[in-house]
């Protein structure tokens, strides 16, 4: 499903990471999540699972909750509300 939660939420991590500069090794190394799962998730080849959300929630700094809440928020072009 192309407009799912997990694929906005997907798009959120992806935004995020973006924003703040990060590599895929570094939101590894600071989620605990190893770097190939990383690209796994952020390439849509496995899901965001409640685990790994919460592995990048720690890498960017962010509350799990809120980075599904902006998820939900997500318009259906895929098109990011504001983030900081």
């Amino acid at each position: 499903m192309k407009n799912s939660l997990d694929d906005r939420t997907r798009k959120v991590i992806h935004h995020l990471m973006t924003a703040r500069g990060l590599t895929h090794a570094q939101v590894a190394l600071g989620s605990g999540i190893c770097k190939t799962s990383v690209t796994r998730v952020l390439t849509g080849e496995r899901q965001v699972t409640v685990d790994k959300l919460q592995g990048f929630a720690r890498a960017l700094k962010m509350p799990a909750h809120r980075i599904v809440a902006e998820a939900e928020r997500w318009d259906s072009a895929g098109l990011p509300m504001h983030l900081r």
